[in-house]
């Protein structure tokens, strides 16, 4: 189990570089994604909503915005979550055991929501009754100040980061030219190169 941190916060500005993931606001007044996308490029995101919306990882459920009702609907909505391996919930870590208990009273299983726990307790945790005493969560809100809260996860909960291609290889390329032997550096894809060095290609570099 790998440990991530992350911030979330309505001003994307105000979040701290070089953290493993952020989250946004993909629906509502304090909508962000386009901010926190452009911020903090090639990060791992969560997608939050203060309603109900496809395309969402995250409802939202806390005074002023969804309520516990609110939620299987937003499961079924968005069972393909798009950063999650599956859609959740944000709530305060007294109330995920009666948010639990509507998901389970509408037929919807534990294991196939994530819950997104606030306990600002100051110390990075994930709640979990042997931890903290609130029911298993899977990502935590462990502290909240004026500019953002401070997030802990596990890599588990996102879908694999894309692999970026691998740089080209430097390679000289020979070939007999009118007036003689010409030679040129060039970059060939890592993939390409494979392909011809298994024809025998040799790179004079």
């Amino acid at each position: 189990m790998t440990l991530l941190h992350g911030q979330d916060s309505i001003q994307a500005s105000k979040m701290t570089h070089g953290l493993d993931f952020y989250c946004y606001y993909g629906a509502g007044s304090f909508q962000n994604a386009a901010q926190v996308a452009q911020l903090f490029p090639d990060k791992r995101y969560v997608g939050i909503s203060p309603f109900v919306t496809a395309g969402i990882d995250i409802l939202d459920v806390e005074k002023g915005d969804s309520i516990n009702a609110d939620i299987p609907n937003h499961l079924r909505t968005n069972a393909k979550a798009p950063n999650l391996v599956l859609p959740g919930f944000y709530t305060s870590a007294s109330n995920v055991a009666a948010a639990n208990a509507v998901c389970a009273g509408n037929g919807i299983a534990r294991n196939k929501y994530l819950v997104f726990s606030a306990h600002w307790t100051g110390t990075p945790h994930i709640c979990a009754p042997s931890v903290c005493g609130y029911p298993q969560a899977d990502l935590t809100q462990y502290a909240s100040n004026a500019d953002y809260d401070s997030d802990q996860t596990t890599q588990e909960v996102f879908h694999p980061m894309a692999t970026p291609d691998p740089k080209p290889v430097t390679a000289i390329v020979m070939w007999a030219g009118t007036d003689g032997p010409v030679a040129r550096k060039v970059e060939i894809p890592t993939a390409l190169w494979a392909q011809l060095s298994a024809l025998g290609w040799k790179n004079p570099m």
